[in-house]
């Protein structure tokens, strides 16, 4: 018998930062990544995000890949935004992601990092963020 806990904590941003994601828009948009990864097998926890970028922290198993689960999220969501006019323009992800590693210790403490991010973006751009995510601070 095999066991595993691979916590991944993913960032992802709209096409040129563009401010898309208004809270009715993002409400949506988690619930299609919920779908997503109940269709996918995908053990999605927490979603959270702002205007114009959006985190997810998932589990994942040893035969998934980071890069699939995410290209999954990021293309069909994208596709069902678009194909359902959620946006009042045309709606892409901007290429790329970033992903940390997440210990088992510390789910909880990403859990609500990022169930609060409209009170971390009030003082903190995009960039700031990813590197302070980057060396491990989160305050």
């Amino acid at each position: 018998m095999s066991f595993s806990q691979i916590w991944i904590h993913t960032v992802w941003a709209t096409k040129k930062r563009d401010p898309q994601l208004k809270k009715d828009i993002r409400i949506q948009i988690y619930k299609k990544f919920r779908e997503i990864a109940k269709e996918k097998s995908y053990f999605l926890d927490t979603i959270g995000g702002v205007d114009d970028h959006v985190h997810i922290l998932f589990s994942m198993k040893p035969n998934q890949t980071i890069s699939n689960i995410v290209k999954d999220f990021k293309g069909i969501s994208s596709k069902w935004i678009n194909d359902n006019n959620i946006t009042e323009q045309y709606f892409e992800w901007q290429v790329g992601f970033s992903a940390f590693t997440v210990s088992a210790w510390n789910v909880e403490l990403i859990r609500n990092y990022i169930k609060n991010q409209e009170q971390h973006h009030k003082n903190l751009g995009y960039d700031d963020e990813i590197n302070k995510l980057d060396i491990g601070e989160l305050t």
